[in-house]
């Protein structure tokens, strides 16, 4: 073999594309609303749950023993509010 032949695996071929923008755009549409959505539904059932358990202390929590057990502004009061605020 001279210099001038080459060889099958040396073939230069244009690149040719796989899918233009017509036909990737709607699947990024689709996969980014999917995406959207389930950060939507991570972000909105804690909430939900966060201000129904908000509305049920406040409905079966009278305000004189809120205050009664977290109304002063010592160190334990304090935690004692924190602690309760975590669960």
């Amino acid at each position: 073999m001279g210099r001038t032949q080459k060889r099958a695996y040396q073939e230069i071929r244009p690149i040719e594309p796989v899918m233009d923008i017509n036909q990737i755009a709607p699947q990024l549409i689709g996969q980014s609303l999917w995406s959207g959505w389930l950060m939507f539904w991570a972000t909105l059932w804690p909430l939900v749950l966060g201000f129904c358990l908000s509305g049920l202390v406040q409905a079966c929590a009278s305000r004189n023993a809120m205050e009664r057990v977290m109304g002063s502004h010592k160190p334990g009061a304090i935690l004692r509010a924190s602690g309760l605020g975590m669960v």
